[in-house]
């Protein structure tokens, strides 16, 4: 059953952002999905408590300029 939901649960975001692509700026979507990471890193400190580090950081500092880099230009 666990295989089957997250089966589905893939398709139907796939669906999701196929729709995406074609109602608004690709852009915009591919910066949704770069903070999607964002989100991804920071629950995975704060909500499982894994220990994020300097180079991670880092990461996150350059994804979030890139962001917001793109959402000015755009």
């Amino acid at each position: 059953m666990s295989r089957g939901l997250v089966g589905v649960t893939s398709m139907i975001g796939s669906l999701c952002w196929f729709t995406a692509f074609t109602l608004q700026n690709v852009a915009y979507v591919k910066a949704l999905g770069q903070i999607e990471l964002l989100f991804s890193l920071l629950i995975g400190r704060f909500v499982f408590g894994e220990t994020i580090g300097r180079r991670e950081w880092q990461g996150l500092l350059i994804l979030s300029f890139s962001i917001l880099l793109l959402v000015l230009v755009t």
